[in-house]
């Protein structure tokens, strides 16, 4: 995808939070569920949608849970979106843009462009060559 997908068609590809916390467990337990409190590897299905409980100690992950979206309170699929504009721009995108984009506050947009800005310095050399979708590689906490 390049930087010239609106959010229309944005959400076609992820038109839900459904379709995002789908995408999200796929990404974040791609090579296997490991419990971060007692290293289990069982689970069964957590309360919350995608959500995962460890079989041993009952530990609960949210599927957002140490993710870039922990805590956030704006709808996921504009998190999403607004992660991949900034991805694509190379941080160069603007709150005040990404407020006329998404119809969020201008304030909400500044706090979520500089956490992302933040992680997309840190990561600087491990996105070099990651193309397209590189964007995904910003989404989890690095270990």
């Amino acid at each position: 995808m390049s930087h010239e997908v609106d959010f229309a068609e944005f959400s076609k590809i992820y038109p839900d939070r459904e379709t995002c916390f789908k995408y999200l467990s796929e990404l974040k337990w791609s090579k296997g569920y490991a419990c971060r409190k007692c290293s289990n590897e069982q689970y069964l299905t957590g309360y919350l949608p995608y959500s995962r409980r460890c079989t041993k100690c009952g530990y609960d992950e949210s599927v957002i849970a140490y993710t870039l979206f922990q805590n956030s309170r704006i709808p996921i699929n504009k998190a999403f979106y607004m992660l991949f504009l900034v991805y694509s721009t190379k941080g160069k995108i603007s709150s005040h843009k990404l407020s006329e984009l998404l119809l969020i506050r201008q304030s909400t947009c500044w706090s979520y462009n500089s956490k992302m800005q933040k992680v997309l310095e840190e990561r600087k050399k491990e996105l070099k060559n990651a193309g397209d979708g590189g964007w995904s590689k910003l989404v989890l906490e690095s270990n």
